[in-house]
């Protein structure tokens, strides 16, 4: 059960730091590659955005989480419901970010909805 709990708080912290991610690149404007040849320091300004920095700072906990988790369990077993964040990463930009919510998204997210209650079952 307690992998399970752990299991939850990563796929959260995911979907939470994919999303200030998403806030910080609003927040500072959008990122292209070529950026950096022009202007190098457009990294060191991306990555103290605070919204980007918290978001991988989240990334940082969600490997020790992983490290507990498949410590602990088959991998072939847990990795598939790690999923489980594309799922709740569509719902939640859609309800925070205004994202569209096409019946395609949908669609696929019951899909994987599906394959990990399969897994599941094994």
């Amino acid at each position: 059960m307690r992998i399970y709990v752990i299991l939850a708080i990563n796929i959260v912290s995911t979907v939470t730091a994919q999303l200030l991610l998403k806030l910080g690149m609003r927040n500072a404007g959008g990122f292209a590659l070529e950026s950096i040849q022009r202007d190098p320091l457009v990294l060191v300004r991306i990555l103290f955005n605070p919204f980007v920095f918290l978001g991988l700072v989240l990334y940082v906990v969600n490997v020790f989480l992983w490290f507990d988790i498949i410590s602990k369990t088959d991998l072939s077993y847990v990795y598939p419901f790690l999923s489980m964040s594309y799922a709740a990463v569509v719902l939640a930009s859609w309800l925070l970010l205004g994202e569209h919510l096409t019946w395609q998204r949908i669609v696929g997210v019951g899909i994987i909805t599906v394959g990990v209650w399969i897994v599941s079952q094994g």
